[in-house]
């Protein structure tokens, strides 16, 4: 399974996906275009935070159903985001797929903001009548 994007690109097989991006931002600076990009699509819930990496949760309305390990690595050349995805239920089917389409979503949303690139359009209500 490959699942490619504007800056990254996921490879899975079974039910695990890897996908990697490199910024050429230090890590303070990547591991808050991090947090814009986790704001700007709420379906990615953080649930823990372990030194350099996040574990995020990701599913369908109320339920995680996958988890994203989301590790920050400084190199020389700016700070490099490893991402893994994997299912919480041992059966699920195709988690490979919907975990790479995950993951390049959350990186090339981290990319585009380190690119300058605004986020997602906000949505608003419409307007009440009556």
């Amino acid at each position: 399974m490959e699942s490619t994007g504007r800056h990254s690109t996921a490879t899975g097989r079974g039910r695990v996906a890897r996908s990697r991006v490199l910024l050429d931002r230090p890590y303070s600076e990547a591991r808050q275009l991090l947090e814009l990009a986790l704001a700007d699509h709420r379906v990615y819930r953080l649930l823990a935070e372990t030194g350099r990496t996040l574990w995020l949760g990701t599913g369908q309305k109320n339920t995680i159903t996958l988890i994203l390990q989301v590790e920050l690595v400084s190199t020389g050349q700016g700070t490099e985001l490893h991402a893994v995805s994997f299912p919480l239920d041992r059966f699920a089917s195709n988690t490979a797929g919907r975990g790479g389409h995950a993951l390049v979503v959350l990186l090339d949303a981290v990319a585009d903001r380190a690119a300058g690139l605004p986020g997602p359009p906000v949505r608003h209500s419409p307007p009440a009548t009556g």
